[in-house]
């Protein structure tokens, strides 16, 4: 991003995809769980990123560490180990937050 600046698909797809959420969960409220397959998206996609982008594009830090944190990491494999456990914390905390804002609703008939 800093090399070649923000586009505005990539805007559309962080952004957009925010705004579409946010007005399903107004709609439809958060389940109990989500975390848990919000987790194994992440990882899915981590691997994918692995698998099929260049190691010098670095899409979502599925190659190396982050610039900057490799003061903090010795190895890859740490960096990315504490990003999995934020994620995973972050994600279940999101949804605790969201399951008060936006309890399930009841369907009705």
């Amino acid at each position: 991003m800093l090399t070649w600046g923000v586009f505005f698909t990539s805007k559309l797809a962080h952004v957009g995809g925010i705004m579409v959420g946010l007005v399903a969960l107004k709609r439809i409220g958060m389940e109990k769980n989500t975390w848990r397959y919000a987790s194994g998206w992440f990882l899915l996609l981590q691997v994918l990123s692995r698998v099929f982008t260049s190691a010098s594009l670095n899409v979502n830090l599925a190659h190396k560490i982050q610039p900057g944190w490799d003061r903090a990491f010795g190895a890859y494999w740490q960096f990315w180990a504490v990003l999995m456990v934020v994620m995973v914390a972050v994600l279940f905390g999101v949804e605790l937050l969201f399951r008060k804002l936006w309890p399930v609703r009841m369907a009705t008939g």
